[in-house]
């Protein structure tokens, strides 16, 4: 287990250096030695961390399928975990990139559902001031925006409300943070892609 929490890690040094092959490979490798030690059928949140991480991956590369799926996978089993009432950041996150997932593939709609869901849930199971809430506000504002319906104007107010939400206290991220660059595209209109979490 200690091997495969090691190439976990290094796969995570690999995707922050934007060699996403080499990342995939390694969560796969990661992957297939933690279920060697706990089972095929095993389900914990040891492997729902790597298959999270491998899910980034693959959402970074475009493919949205693979990524969605993978996503789907990690979500059922947190619940089998946590249990199905549970309500914590883990859960909170997976929900969060299926709605990125969805609305990268223009599925807008279903995305700001998906959204509404990992921001009630972020809410349930973190402080306030937690980043989360912000970034899923965020995701869900410009889910709003994309959909140019009357409600776009307030998509993107809050879109630039998250922004400078993130940049200010508590949080205090750089320019350069991947979050505070996502929203600043948002923003822009550009189309925005490599980022997980």
């Amino acid at each position: 287990a200690d091997l495969a929490t090691t190439l976990n890690n290094l796969a995570s040094v690999k995707k922050a250096r934007g060699d996403l092959d080499g990342a995939q490979q390694q969560y796969e490798q990661a992957l297939a030695m933690k279920y060697a030690v706990f089972g095929e059928g095993a389900q914990n949140a040891d492997l729902a961390t790597t298959l999270h991480n491998l899910a980034n991956v693959k959402k970074d590369r475009g493919d949205l399928d693979g990524a969605q799926e993978q996503y789907e996978q990690v979500l059922a089993m947190e619940y089998a975990v946590y249990g199905e009432g549970a309500q914590n950041a883990d859960l909170a996150i997976t929900l969060h990139n299926i709605a990125l997932v969805k609305k990268d593939r223009g599925d807008f709609k279903e995305a700001e559902a998906g959204f509404h869901h990992a921001l009630a849930m972020f809410e349930a199971s973190v402080g306030p001031d937690h980043q989360g809430i912000v970034i899923a506000r965020g995701g869900l504002a410009h889910a709003i925006m994309l959909q140019n319906d009357d409600r776009s104007h307030e998509g993107r107010a809050s879109v630039e409300e998250a922004l400078v939400k993130l940049k200010a206290p508590p949080h205090s991220l750089p320019a350069t943070d991947p979050w505070v660059t996502r929203f600043s595209n948002y923003l822009a209109g550009k189309k925005t892609s490599k980022l997980g979490h």
